[in-house]
């Protein structure tokens, strides 16, 4: 899978990473170094206290997360300032179109 090792490393919900928990929403913003693909990866049931705290995050291989949640794969070619989400693990991505990334970025 040599495209996802250079695609770089995602910061992904521990609810994903360690409960195997499917992929239920996820964005692109800028990178924060090189080896940074840009990609935030949440599984939809994640509460703001629980995003609040880096603790219940990790950054993972993009490979290791293909094993998780496989059905991410196309969408993690995307540009940029994109974000992703599904109702539910039977249903396809819909790409977001409001999700404000400035607020994001002001955040870091």
């Amino acid at each position: 899978m040599s495209e996802e090792k250079e695609l770089g490393y995602i910061i992904v919900s521990n609810l994903i990473a360690q409960e195997k928990q499917k992929v239920g929403f996820l964005y692109r913003e800028s990178p924060d170094n090189k080896l940074d693909s840009g990609w935030r990866v949440f599984s939809g049931q994640e509460d703001e206290g629980y995003i609040d705290n880096p603790d219940n995050f990790g950054i993972y291989s993009t490979e290791k997360i293909l094993e998780i949640d496989p059905t991410i794969k196309d969408i993690l070619s995307s540009p940029y300032q994109t974000a992703f989400e599904r109702m539910s693990p039977d249903q396809p991505f819909e790409q977001v179109y409001d999700f404000d990334f400035a607020e994001e970025d002001e955040e870091e």
